[in-house]
């Protein structure tokens, strides 16, 4: 093949190309493009309302089911041994003394406690110590924040 069965332009045939000769210079049909492209932007929409809406359905059957469905004895038998254990008094052991107290009386106890100043356990905050302080004991070197280390 030669350069002008190649390129029918190239000759100054331009006008005699069809679109038997391989290619269509028609201008695309704007109206059908934009028709095809709002159907399938509505056909998107459509498609995420309904599964959106399916999922909300099928997430308030689970609640539904769930909240309809009755209480087991084991949880029952659970809280009321926790209640018992959080609102009635108990001994722990007889032979020390040792009793369970309810919750409410507790609270009582220790804001009482806690009024007039003696707690069973210590709650005085710690002394800290000074970088003067920690220079002095022996064997310890001084730990000041901008101290640099002394060059040897």
């Amino acid at each position: 093949m030669d350069d002008k069965e190649l390129n029918p332009i190239a000759d100054g045939h331009a006008a005699s190309v069809t679109a038997d000769e391989g290619f269509d210079r028609d201008d695309p049909n704007a109206g059908i493009i934009a028709l095809i492209g709002g159907a399938i932007v509505i056909i998107v929409i459509a498609v995420i309302m309904s599964v959106s809406y399916l999922y909300e359905v099928s997430r308030d059957e689970d609640v539904n089911t769930l909240v309809a469905q009755p209480v087991s004895q084991e949880l029952l038998n659970l809280r009321a041994k926790e209640d018992g254990d959080l609102y009635q008094y108990k001994y722990i052991d007889r032979k020390t003394g040792a009793v369970r107290l309810p919750i409410d009386r507790a609270m009582e106890l220790y804001a009482k406690e806690a009024a007039e100043g003696k707690f069973k356990y210590p709650t005085a905050p710690a002394h800290i110590k000074t970088a003067a302080e920690i220079a002095a004991v022996p064997g310890k070197a001084a730990a000041t924040p901008n101290a640099t280390p002394a060059a040897k």
